[in-house]
């Protein structure tokens, strides 16, 4: 009798988990409780964008393929503004309905838990930034007056202006194609596959074959000087200048194919094909009010000021090409895991001729000065750019590597790296790294550092 009632359980759950439901409407990150969706994983899109830089006025179509995770009679794409046309899933038509920053997508026949299936968006419109709910200045499709176009998907602006599962959690490769009038140049990520003039318009196709977050799936547009510097380590490196970009500026990224073979000598070898760094519009409102500068998957937009084009600034945001773009994150919440590292490496490169003992000085300088505001693993859901995660992440990397060695923390960096290379990790994976590494129970440390607003004093520097 009980083996029935056993077995009748197990026929109704199993039922259950293959009746279809209506997808997530976000991926399950407490920390951007509206960013991403749920229910299937993408596996590739293909972006084909005919964009008119005069008129802001931009036609596309979306193709994602994707695998379902669960059976679905309703998926949701993070999409805000511009108008849908047309929505199909697996060539058929689907109805969709617009919910806020959503776009649901209702399909002729539910869909099946661990098929592929694909879905097409027709739409169209003028792209325009929005206000970020994690940092203060805008995100999206940054245009200028004289019809440039600079994009800054992270943290959430790549809804702006493709329907996307919009969460650095779900990666995908990337085929992406943007036909712009002749004489404008398209800078994207990847490789670029093709370029042809035809009818006084140029198309651009880059291909994107590592799995990329949607953050990184930019453009930038403009009547560009190109540069072509030395390959560091076989990589294609290239800058892209403004007509009008000032001599002061151009130089100062000289240093780039050095910086390449720096980090690659601490990281790793470099995880991608190719690096470009775009000097972005001095008019953008990024650039007047915050003088920004962020690293995408192969591409880093920088402002012309004095800070977004220093060295460190360079060095830091070339950092994120492995911390933040070949491996991204789970959640928000270990925003230290980026950006710790890259500010540790700005400390690196300022050392370098010194070693442990001067990198040793900078940090305890720093430490005097740093007074955090909350923990640097609990930062606030709409501070994941403040100092803890930076300045606090830096510090916390180099109390590490005084605890295990020189040997052990270099080690641990790699490995994690390696590890979770094209994909996602979390904070516990980088303990786990830095334990199998040095062999050592480290919970406790990472306890005090992570989760206490005062972390404890940087060990002493071994004799």
């Amino acid at each position: 009798m009980n083996r029935r009632i056993l077995a009748i359980g197990l026929a109704l759950a199993l039922l259950a988990g293959c009746r279809p439901v209506e997808g997530a409407s976000d991926i399950g990150d407490p920390y951007a409780p509206e960013l991403g969706n749920g229910g299937y994983d993408a596996q590739h899109y293909t972006l084909s964008i005919d964009y008119d830089p005069p008129s802001n006025s931009l036609a596309g179509t979306m193709l994602m393929k994707a695998t379902a995770s669960q059976a679905l009679r309703s998926l949701d794409l993070d999409f805000r503004g511009m108008a849908v046309a047309s929505v199909e899933v697996n060539g058929a038509p689907a109805t969709f309905e617009r919910l806020g920053r959503e776009l649901k997508v209702i399909p002729e026949r539910p869909l099946a838990r661990g098929r592929p299936f694909k879905v097409l968006v027709h739409y169209h419109g003028e792209p325009a930034p929005i206000g970020s709910q994690f940092v203060p200045w805008e995100v999206g499709w940054l245009q200028a007056e004289d019809g440039s176009v600079n994009v800054m998907n992270y943290p959430d602006g790549a809804e702006t202006w493709f329907p996307v599962n919009d969460h650095q959690r779900d990666k995908a490769t990337y085929d992406l194609e943007i036909t712009v009038p002749s004489g404008w140049y398209v800078v994207g990520p990847g490789t670029l596959a093709a370029s042809a003039e035809d009818g006084g318009r140029t198309r651009f196709v880059y291909t994107m074959v590592q799995p990329m977050a949607s953050t990184s799936a930019v453009f930038h547009i403009d009547k560009y000087e190109i540069v072509t510097l030395s390959q560091p380590g076989g990589v294609e490196a290239k800058l892209y200048f403004p007509e009008d970009a000032h001599q002061d500026f151009k130089q100062k990224f000289a240093i780039v194919p050095e910086a390449i073979d720096f980090l690659s000598e601490v990281f790793g070898p470099y995880p991608f094909q190719s690096y470009s760094v775009v000097l972005a519009d001095p008019w953008l409102s990024i650039c007047l009010g915050y003088g920004l500068a962020n690293s995408e998957q192969t591409v880093t937009l920088q402002c012309p000021t004095f800070f977004a084009t220093s060295g460190l600034t360079t060095v830091h945001e070339l950092a994120h090409q492995w911390f933040g773009n070949s491996v991204n994150l789970v959640t928000q919440q270990d925003s230290w895991l980026l950006e710790g590292p890259a500010t540790y490496a700005e400390w690196m490169w300022s050392t370098r001729e010194g070693g442990l003992a001067e990198i040793d000085q900078l940090a305890r300088t720093t430490e005097k000065t740093y007074s955090p505001k909350t923990a640097i693993g609990e930062p606030l859901v709409d501070e994941i750019v403040a100092d803890e995660v930076y300045t606090g992440g830096a510090l916390l990397l180099h109390a590490l590597r005084l605890r295990i060695g020189e040997e052990a923390f270099f080690g641990t960096l790699r490995t994690f790296l390696d590890r979770h290379q094209y994909g996602n990790a979390a904070t516990s994976d980088f303990i786990e790294a830095a334990q199998d590494v040095s062999g050592e129970g480290l919970q406790s440390f990472f306890e005090a550092w992570l989760y206490h607003v005062e972390p404890p004093p940087l060990p002493d520097l071994p004799s």
